[in-house]
């Protein structure tokens, strides 16, 4: 911030605490567009009283580069405090329309936010915070009116189904003492998956359901009675989460027997779900998809290896990380789908037993902060970065991930958290 913003923040400091309003709105929309870090709201929050807090506002906002003024202004016209806008650059206009994107500081589709992210994964700073989603601001109706974005209007866009199995009772396998035992372990962790999925979706505007320890032919059975329920005629979307063991030929139940991917993507195919046929289909699966490990790039120097250890050792994340036993995937063929894996084909994926699987609480992460302003690909584009930082040990061997999407959505796709159309019809909702 040059010095002649710094001082018409400094004339007008009193001006500005004393008129101020929508704290919590502003703040709120300093971190969604990167002026401030997580760090600096929380430092903002905790000052007791509205005025202290915009009086931190004011000490942070000189430091926070060039564009910093020029942003402040847009998001006080964007809070209903446009009068302050002008107050500080009299005849102030708001940028509108397709400038926004360059000057108000959303990122692009190209781009990923490096320093913004996490360096590490699971970041236990990162998967604790509270899961509150970032609502659009108003400038996001322009996109959300374009006839090449799929349509998310109404106050519940439709449903989230969650499958979320723990404990598994097959298949058996013998062990070396000739003892029969259950071959897959308990998924724990999970837990913390499932309430942060329906915590993020609900705010995202959905109803969420959550059925536990599902057999395969339950998961067979309740896919088939959900393309029957009449919630999703009125529907603009539907997405299903699973969370499971897996192999690369589909996920498991907890009886052990596997229900393949292309049977669940076939059974929400506009055959036989004709109220979603040309709604998206959004399905989240955290699986492994085979036993591989990926050991990445040996690092160069045994010190390198010391600092990436002790960094994990740090965060004592290193030796609760847990592979989900895995999923194949075949190029969609039906359209409205995308389809997001915790895992790359033949390759097992990580759940974290304190604070859940990476994949999961990446997506939950990247979406409560970016679903404001991002379409999904460039959101899951995120969470595959994210992922593939995260770091565990197999034996003495560190070990990586990443996490993979594909699918045939014929638009784009927002969540447009925040917006939704009073005159829309309303979905029939669930009772109970």
């Amino acid at each position: 911030m040059n010095d002649q913003d710094r001082n018409k923040l400094k004339v007008n400091r009193t001006f500005i605490i004393k008129n101020l309003e929508n704290v919590i709105d502003v703040v709120d929309r300093l971190l969604a567009f990167d002026i401030i870090t997580e760090g600096m709201k929380e430092e903002i929050e905790a000052e007791k009283g509205k005025q202290s807090q915009i009086r931190k506002i004011l000490d942070i906002l000189p430091r926070r580069g060039p564009e910093a003024f020029k942003q402040f202004l847009h998001i006080l016209s964007d809070t209903s405090n446009g009068f302050i806008a002008n107050q500080l650059s009299p005849g102030f206009a708001p940028i509108t329309g397709e400038n926004l994107t360059a000057s108000y500081g959303q990122s692009s589709s190209n781009d990923l936010d490096l320093d913004q992210l996490p360096t590490n994964w699971p970041n236990e700073k990162a998967v604790t915070e509270e899961i509150k989603v970032i609502y659009c601001n108003s400038d996001m109706r322009k996109k959300w009116n374009d006839q090449m974005v799929y349509e998310m209007r109404k106050k519940i866009r439709g449903k989230v189904l969650v499958i979320n199995n723990k404990i598994f009772y097959g298949p058996l396998e013998e062990d070396k003492d000739e003892k029969k035992r259950v071959k897959l372990s308990q998924r724990f962790g999970t837990e913390r998956d499932e309430m942060a999925v329906k915590s993020l979706f609900e705010q995202l505007h959905f109803y969420v359901e959550v059925l536990k320890d599902q057999k395969a032919q339950d998961i067979r059975d309740v896919l088939q009675k959900e393309t029957e329920d009449p919630l999703h005629r009125g529907a603009d979307c539907f997405v299903l989460v699973i969370l499971t063991h897996g192999t690369n030929d589909g996920v498991y139940g907890v009886d052990g027997n596997v229900v393949s991917l292309e049977e669940i993507k076939t059974s929400l195919d506009g055959q036989h779900f004709p109220e979603m046929a040309d709604k998206p289909k959004l399905l989240f699966i955290q699986a492994c998809r085979g036993e591989d490990y990926d050991f990445g790039a040996v690092p160069s120097t045994k010190k390198d290896i010391d600092d990436l250890k002790s960094k994990l050792e740090k965060l004592e994340l290193a030796d609760k990380n847990t592979p989900d036993a895995q999923l194949e995937i075949k190029l969609p063929t039906k359209s409205h789908f995308l389809v997001a894996m915790a895992s790359t084909l033949d390759s097992v994926s990580f759940r974290n037993t304190a604070y859940g699987s990476w994949f999961i609480q990446a997506i939950v992460y990247i979406f409560k902060k970016y679903a404001c302003k991002e379409d999904i690909l460039s959101m899951l584009s995120k969470v595959n970065l994210l992922v593939s930082r995260g770091r565990a040990y197999y034996g003495d061997k560190e070990t990586l991930a990443v996490s993979e999407f594909q699918g045939t959505l014929l638009r784009q796709f927002y969540f447009f958290p925040g917006l939704f159309d009073e005159s829309s019809s309303p979905i029939t909702h669930p009772t109970s």
